[in-house]
This record gives C-alpha cells, sequence and structure tokens, in this order.
C-alpha cells in the first residue's frame, strides 16, 4: 500500500547459484481535492447554486451528475468527484434556505374624505412603514387613495414586503337653491 509511486525488486535464485532480478512499479495516482464554491445559504423563493471542482467526473447525493447543481430546499448535499486515472474523493456541504418574515396588515381600508385610519402590522421581525414609522400601529389621513408597504427584513436578511391600500371616497357636492329675497306672508322653496 504504498503512499507514492514506487518500485519493487524480486531477485530469484536457483538451485546452481543462477540470479535473475525483476521490478514492477506500482503508480499511485493523487486523489482530487475537492471544491465546492457558492454561496450556501439564501432566501427561501430563491435557489443556491453550487460548483464542485477537482475532478472530470462529479455525482451529487441527489443523482445530479455534473458539477454544478442547483438547490431549493434546505439540507445536506454530497459530492464524488472522480478524476482521471478513476481515484475519487467526497465532501459534504450543508445549504439552507432561510423563512422569509411573515406580514399581517389590518384596518379600515375605505374612509371619507377628511377622515383619517388606523393601520396594524404583525410581523416576527424588524419591519418599517412606508412613511418611515416602525411602531406597529400608524394612523393615516390621506387626501386621495394611497396604498401603504410595509417592509419586513430577517436577521438572516431575507426580505417581505406587504401592502394595502386605503380608499378615499369624495363628500358629495352640497348645494341649496333658495331665493334671496321674498314677501312677508309668502312660502318659498328651498331645494338641497
Amino acid at each position: 500500500s504504498p503512499t507514492e509511486t514506487t518500485q519493487y525488486f524480486v531477485t530469484v535464485t536457483t538451485e546452481q547459484n543462477c540470479s535473475y532480478v525483476d521490478s514492477v512499479t506500482i503508480q499511485v495516482h493523487p486523489l482530487p481535492i475537492v471544491q465546492i464554491m457558492g454561496d450556501t445559504t439564501r432566501c427561501e423563493g430563491t435557489s443556491i447554486t453550487l460548483i464542485a471542482s477537482g475532478g472530470s467526473q462529479y455525482q451529487w447525493s441527489n443523482l445530479v451528475e455534473n458539477d454544478t447543481i442547483i438547490i431549493e430546499q434546505t439540507g445536506t448535499y454530497t459530492v464524488t468527484v472522480t478524476n482521471e486515472f478513476g481515484c475519487f474523493s467526497e465532501k459534504e456541504v450543508h445549504a439552507t434556505l432561510f423563512i422569509n418574515p411573515t406580514i399581517s396588515i389590518s384596518g379600515d381600508l375605505e374612509i371619507c374624505q377628511g377622515e383619517s385610519s388606523t393601520l396594524t402590522v404583525v410581523s416576527d421581525e424588524l419591519f418599517v412603514w412606508s412613511t418611515g414609522a416602525t411602531s406597529n400601529t400608524i394612523e393615516v389621513s390621506p387626501t386621495q387613495t394611497t396604498r401603504y408597504y410595509v417592509t419586513a427584513t430577517s436577521i438572516e436578511g431575507c426580505i417581505t414586503v406587504d401592502s394595502r391600500e386605503v380608499t378615499v371616497h369624495p363628500l358629495p357636492n352640497s348645494e341649496i337653491i333658495a331665493p334671496d329675497q321674498f314677501c312677508s306672508n309668502s312660502s318659498v322653496q328651498i331645494t338641497a
């Protein structure tokens, strides 16, 4: 079991004391040095691309026979790399797809002009409103229909954006129709 290429000699001697020497060389090929390139963490909804190198043939644990693998779920993946001599090495990598933040927005989404609405967000991560507010509840008084966004960011940097539109209904146009003057002891019609 040589660790490097080694030549072995054998000497054969007959009863008449004649000798013959022969040899054989055992060539030891190096194992492939496996490297895996690529970001092993991403946010869900995206994919992780890993590229293995170091040999001429590649076999991943999910049966992909290529140097490149596209990962869409968290897990541990092993690649077997074989070089041109048939020698192989393995390397393991753990890929993680982080969960995106969750957002829930509630509030009155229809108001009359001049009124206000209270919007409330519930999220398991840090968030900010499109108004710049970072509180759970904001009071808005839009003069026209407006959409309000909430951006939540997880500690891993995953982002979720949600929004609600507050519809502003116009006030009725009021008008009173009546004569400016009228005689006493008479009646007048006033129309709204």
